[in-house]
């Protein structure tokens, strides 16, 4: 009997250690979910494996929610909720190499605040509001490979000419001086030592101003005015120079575009031979030899692009088969391979589809919308 009780004892306990590994297993284990749901005005960054989208709003309702795309499992996966940012549409979101910065933003009120997010743990964690600055919406952010450094935007009343710099290392805000006209849905890009502000609306009308600072000195230079563009929705850094094509002028899109070289403070022209259509709120990214523009509206959206190769000033067409569907105000992602296209809207209509363009082959693939997509 005593043989017996010990053998069933044995049992139970081999048994429950089972369950234990299989639970502890399950727990372990990402699965795959649904992309996110249909958004506009969401924030998107590359970690260098995967897209994260957050935030947004949809049907008159601002999102705190979001999504992680794998390209290389064609998956997506959840993002955790505990600790988030409030929910909130026209934020900015940086990458740093490990987190996601997620800062300012509103819907129906701008905000100071924001939240830092880790993939690695899928956990979020709080920045400081010490010195930030005054809530926005509609501003510009960049990682300078240190710090975040947040310009511009609109308070609800009026624009804003004001920013700051932040550390996540320290968790501390310092305010940049000297900065360029107030100015909102401005474009920004960093160059390796300077965050260059360029365009945007001053009011209800484009700017053609812009300016370069220095996080090194705190200091400004202003950026040519001669030959420049207005609006300019899409630009990119070459590594030497700014390009940028498209936008708006006077209210109506435009097929003209520039080259800026800081060395010189100098606006040259981009041909318009063979340059897609004229459009704005489109999207462009720098493949590393190529600048290829996307979608945009001129009254009516477009999922045409083109291709620009500076070292021979000429345009080529992006292939239109299986590309997304005409959109504006979509994300643009360089993966180092394929340039990802996602979001955006049509008509009102907003999407959480994309698409993977690959401008060796000048092919597309699809991005999985379900789970249970043949992946």
């Amino acid at each position: 009997m005593r043989d017996y009780l010990s053998l069933v004892l044995r049992c139970f306990l081999a048994m429950a250690c089972l369950l234990s590994a299989n639970n502890m297993a399950v727990a372990q284990t990402t699965y795959c979910s649904d992309a996110p749901t249909v958004r506009g005005d969401y924030s998107a960054v590359w970690t260098g494996t995967e897209l994260i989208i957050w935030g947004g709003i949809a049907g008159g309702k601002s999102l705190n929610t979001g999504g992680r795309y794998n390209p290389a499992t064609n998956t997506w996966s959840t993002i955790s909720l505990i600790g988030a940012p409030s929910a909130r549409a026209m934020h900015t979101a940086v990458w740093t190499g490990t987190e996601m910065i997620v800062w300012g933003g509103g819907y129906k009120g701008p905000f100071n605040d924001g939240g830092r997010y880790n993939p690695a743990t899928d956990t979020w964690s709080v920045i400081s509001r010490v010195n930030a600055p005054d809530p926005r919406q509609m501003h510009t952010a960049v990682w300078t490979g240190s710090e975040m450094i947040v310009f511009g935007g609109h308070d609800g009343g009026s624009d804003l000419n004001s920013g700051a710099r932040y550390n996540p290392q320290t968790d501390i805000w310092t305010p940049i001086s000297n900065a360029p006209a107030a100015r909102r849905l401005h474009t920004v890009l960093w160059t390796g030592k300077e965050m260059m502000v360029l365009g945007g609306y001053r009011g209800p009308d484009e700017t053609n101003t812009g300016g370069r600072y220095n996080p090194a000195t705190n200091t400004w230079k202003q950026t040519a005015v001669q030959n420049a563009p207005f609006g300019m929705d899409a630009v990119v850094w070459t590594g030497t120079e700014l390009l940028a094509w498209g936008g708006a002028q006077k209210h109506s899109s435009v097929n003209v575009g520039k080259r800026y070289k800081p060395g010189t403070n100098s606006w040259s022209n981009i041909t318009t031979v063979n340059a897609p259509p004229a459009r704005r709120i489109h999207s462009a990214i720098w493949s590393g030899s190529e600048a290829i523009l996307w979608g945009g509206s001129d009254g009516s959206d477009k999922n045409t692009g083109g291709r620009f190769n500076p070292e021979n000033n000429s345009w080529a067409p992006t292939s239109m088969a299986r590309a997304p569907s005409a959109r504006r105000l979509h994300t643009a992602i360089w993966t180092g391979t394929e340039m990802l296209i996602w979001g955006g809207f049509d008509d009102n209509i907003n999407f959480n589809t994309g698409g993977r363009y690959n401008p060796v082959a000048d092919s597309w693939s699809g991005i999985a919308t379900k789970c249970t997509d043949d992946n």
